[in-house]
């Protein structure tokens, strides 16, 4: 017989293949494969998670998250038990059998003569091991199906999931149609709700198993589960912790086939009753799975009707607790077998250790799953591994020491929190050649410290050991992927393009090859079929790395038409990003400000870049409703602070305003001192060779600086200042009464001198260098946060606080850590920032000459044109 031809062949092959001492207790005979049929029977199939509906916020869930092993592997809580071997390799092995191949032959020419249970067990054997054809599937799918009235309720559940099987799915994840599982599920469908009354009485094994087999159906998902939700509720209590994670994935799948805490309580029993530590594998995974898509706001509610906003927090919140118990219970069994995890498990992990801002899993385990993305990044799928860097970005790039974190350390190392305190270089010890190393930060000690330059944290001298900086861990694995990003990336969807964009942008990285072909992507085939959200995301991403301003007119057709779909904090985000990228058309803007509820602005820290694009607006748009954009700074301003205390250098700033403080103090207490500074410059090859380039050659540059040092000796220097919203790192600003307390420190005698014109030419110039030391001058400490790490361009949050300090005419220093690092000493350091605010106050000036200048043109064309036209 064919069938006991098949049975021989499957004995053989599980023991030659695995070489499983149980698998040859598989008999030859019916009897003995009976048995075994009904002992697979009770453990259950295996699950292959699709593309959910409860996709999160931040990024869809992922599909083909991990692909359960066979029954038989994950019959035993041990993870040492039975499992068989890839697909592929039992493929290869059994289609080296002419006898195999025989009997595949057999049953497709003889399949409407075998018995219908000996059918399905056939069937089910081959799709376990994966050597299924699927002509055989659709060949037997009418004799099945019209068999159907007299199937018991297990034979049914077995139809389903041999047609549902992941062997049989597409590359997408789904269930093939052509193999016939769309007919099987429709007709299998209707018959259930047939025979509702009966699957009360289904054991938890059959339940399980069916919910499992319905949510991966390819049609109908949501009507079978919601038949099958009575009875899952009441025998929940009862089932086995596979049960359970069986259950929990398929509602996971399809949120709105169930009620609101469906997965809460599926979560709560797991962990009240069941050891997590004791699964298996496959079923941790996907209770992991199904609770973080529980965290989304989309996995709330059901079809039709949403609950209220505050009961949607309540549950968040309470699965996030969920999602955090699980994941601190499954860490030891996760980090004893860390081998066992391919692609799509290591990206499950990642994505629910990224729920909740990225507050969710342990240093240790992040690391792990760190390296073993290292290694199985090119298993993942685009969604795979774009949610992969994304749960990165937002959850191991956050943390600043790792290696204290892992040994538990209650606090960071502090000494990178004072890189100034103990540095008492006097001025005249500055000034005659000092080499003092502790200037505010060691250039030693900084250039060895990853997280320094990371950071721009700089760590104290002497750090007995650097710590280990998340954010350096992320760049260096987003370095090593990106060729494998590269090539994935014309299978990509939207979904994957902005989340990959958005885990970029996070980290400021990114080479402009890896940029340039996302963003063709994204003009040439997804401009016009992005949603909202990822409208969002893309627009913000390449409004932060700058992208280009032709993907920015693509997709502006496709926002304009979303533009009453998008969240508030989206709205802001869009206009924020277009106002970026220069796009001050005034009729969009006004149709985007309009859109913005003023209400529900005050108080959302999410909304916070609504401010700068308001102050924006306001300066370049002055025919615009400045009433409307007032409010609107007025409600955002601070969250927009607190959203660049976030970003603020705290070491970088502390250093800059030491050595600003000492350079006042050395210009006061010499009158000779900046004299020395200029001719000192030169000896100094370090600060010559940053120097170079920067001077102007007017003859009149020596004047210029003596009177700058003069000017620089009584200005007070302020750490993080407030300039109309926008935080600056250190600001240089003289008092509005120093001007006559100058003149009598110096001796300069205040009768009139107007006689002499060159030096009546020297007081308009101290005047003007006066009220420009008396507006403030701007010292801006520019670390990764704010320059790309590779390119070294400086980003969108950088340009427009750039942009808004240049309209208020202030006199701007813009400090790289990368090049303030190099310098050795605080002599050094001095130097190198009085050239620098001096070169600042003499473009400030030039630049409001021109201005005068073009301003005194436009008054005389105007009166000519009046004289003229008054003679006429």
């Amino acid at each position: 017989m064919p069938l006991v031809l098949l049975w021989k062949q499957t004995s053989l092959a599980i023991g030659c293949v695995s070489g499983s001492s149980e698998a040859h207790a598989v008999g030859c005979d019916r009897a003995s494969f009976e048995a075994s049929h009904a002992e697979r029977q009770a453990r259950g199939t295996s699950a292959g998670p699709g593309r959910g509906e409860g996709e999160g916020e931040e990024a869809a869930a992922p599909r083909d998250l991990f692909l359960d092993a066979p029954p038989s592997a994950s019959s035993s809580s041990s993870l040492r038990g039975f499992r068989l071997p890839p697909p592929s390799v039992c493929r290869a092995y059994f289609h080296r059998f002419s006898g195999f191949r025989d009997v595949q032959r057999h049953l497709l020419s003889k399949v409407d003569s075998f018995p219908v249970c000996d059918l399905l067990a056939a069937l089910d054997i081959l799709q376990q091991l994966s050597v299924c054809p699927r002509l055989l599937l659709r060949a037997a799918a009418p004799l099945l199906l019209q068999q159907l009235p007299q199937l018991s309720l297990e034979q049914v559940v077995l139809l389903l999931r041999v047609y549902v099987h992941p062997n049989s799915s597409t590359p997408v994840g789904l269930p093939n149609t052509g193999a016939g599982a769309a007919t099987v599920a429709r007709e299998v469908t209707h018959w259930l709700y047939a025979c509702g009354n009966r699957l009360g009485k289904l054991d938890s094994t059959l339940l399980a198993d069916l919910a499992d087999a319905g949510s991966r159906v390819p049609v109908s998902q949501v009507a079978l589960l919601r038949l099958l939700l009575s009875p899952v509720r009441q025998r929940m209590h009862a089932m086995s912790a596979k049960q359970l994670s069986l259950v929990l994935h398929a509602y996971a799948k399809h949120p709105s086939a169930g009620d609101d805490f469906v997965l809460q309580q599926g979560l709560t029993l797991l962990l009240s009753r069941h050891s997590v530590p004791a699964m298996s594998l496959p079923a941790v995974l996907r209770c992991i799975w199904a609770a973080s898509v529980a965290c989304s706001p989309s996995a709330t509610g059901t079809a039709g009707r949403s609950s209220p906003p505050s009961l949607q927090r309540q549950q968040q919140s309470e699965h996030l607790k969920l999602l955090e118990v699980l994941l601190t219970r499954a860490e030891p069994l996760l980090l004893r077998h860390p081998e066992q995890l391919d692609g799509q498990a290591v990206a499950t992990l990642v994505w629910a250790c990224s729920r909740g801002g990225g507050c969710l899993g342990s240093a240790a385990l992040l690391q792990m799953l760190h390296r073993r993305t290292l290694r199985v990044h090119s298993q993942m799928s685009p969604q795979g591994l774009s949610n992969t860097l994304w749960g990165f970005a937002t959850s191991l790039g956050r943390m600043v020491d790792i290696r204290g974190a892992a040994a538990g350390s209650s606090s960071p190392d502090n000494s990178s929190e004072e890189p100034v305190d103990g540095d008492a270089a006097s001025p005249q010890t500055v000034a005659t050649g000092g080499s003092s190393t502790r200037g505010g930060v060691s250039g030693a000690s900084a250039s060895s410290s990853p997280a320094a330059g990371g950071a721009g944290e700089v760590p104290g001298a002497g750090a007995p050991d650097s710590p280990v900086n998340g954010e350096a861990l992320c760049v260096l694995l987003f370095q090593h992927v990106e060729p494998h990003v590269l090539r994935s990336l014309a299978r990509c969807e939207p979904q994957d393009l902005a989340t990959l964009s958005a885990a970029y942008a996070l980290l400021r990285c990114g080479s402009e090859a890896l940029h340039t072909a996302v963003q063709q992507l994204i003009t040439e085939n997804w401009a016009d079929e992005m949603s909202a959200d990822q409208l969002v995301r893309v627009a913000h991403a390449y409004a932060i790395l700058r992208g280009s301003s032709r993907m920015f007119s693509a997709l502006q057709v496709n926002l304009l038409r979303r533009l009453e779909t998008f969240t508030v904090h989206g709205l802001c985000d869009v206009i924020w990003s277009y106002v970026v990228m220069r796009y001050l058309d005034e009729q969009f803007l006004e149709m985007c400000v309009s859109l913005v509820p003023l209400d529900r602005v005050a108080g959302d820290d999410r909304c916070a870049l609504l401010y700068p694009a308001a102050s924006e607006i306001a300066l370049a748009l002055p025919s615009m409703d400045q009433i409307r954009l007032q409010r609107m700074r007025k409600y955002t301003r601070e969250a927009f602070w607190e959203l660049q205390l976030l970003d603020f250098p705290t070491a970088f700033a502390a250093s800059v305003a030491h050595t600003a403080r000492v350079l006042t103090e050395m210009l006061a207490s010499s009158s000779t001192t900046s004299h020395r500074l200029s001719a000192s410059s030169a000896d100094n090859g370090t600060v010559s060779e940053l120097l170079q380039g920067e001077g102007d050659g007017e003859a009149d540059s020596q004047r210029f600086d003596r009177d700058a040092a003069e000017a620089l000796r009584s200005c007070s220097i302020t750490e993080a200042f407030d300039f109309l919203g926008y935080l600056v790192d250190v600001w240089l600003q003289r008092p509005s009464d120093s001007r006559s307390m100058d003149g009598d420190q110096m001796g300069v005698p205040t009768k009139s001198i107007a006689g002499n014109a060159e030096n009546s030419c020297e007081g308009v110039g101290n005047q003007v260098l006066n009220a420009l030391l008396e507006g403030g001058v701007a010292l801006l400490c520019h670390t990764h946060a704010t320059v790309h790490r590779e390119t070294g361009k400086p980003l969108g949050p950088a340009i427009m606080r750039h942009r808004f300090l240049k309209r208020k005419n202030v006199p701007t220093v813009n400090l790289l850590w990368d090049v303030w690092k190099t310098l050795p000493t605080t002599k050094a350091r001095v130097e190198w920032l009085h050239a620098k605010i001096v070169r600042a106050l003499r473009e400030e000036q030039a630049r409001q000459a021109s201005r005068d200048l073009n301003r005194a043109r436009v008054s005389a064309s105007n009166g000519k044109v009046v004289r003229a036209e008054l003679h006429a």
